[in-house]
């Protein structure tokens, strides 16, 4: 019985399919392990903001320089 050439094609596609998939699973790792190091960062923030009052009238010092020129 020959073989159907759909298949042929599927099975040669698998190897780029898993190569693809490697890839796109150490790009997700990566994006996982950054959100969980901004969640900390967050948290820590949160924890340091409840000591801290911050001013959301206090000027940038962009802006200082600029409007002293």
């Amino acid at each position: 019985m020959p073989a159907d050439p759909k298949e042929t094609a599927m099975c040669g596609n698998i190897s780029v399919q898993a190569i693809a998939f490697g890839n796109w699973t150490k790009e997700f790792i990566k994006i996982k392990k950054s959100l969980l190091e901004f969640r900390a960062t967050l948290n820590d923030r949160k924890k340091a903001s409840t000591a801290v009052v911050v001013n959301p009238q206090k000027k940038q010092p962009a802006r200082q320089r600029h409007n002293e020129l």
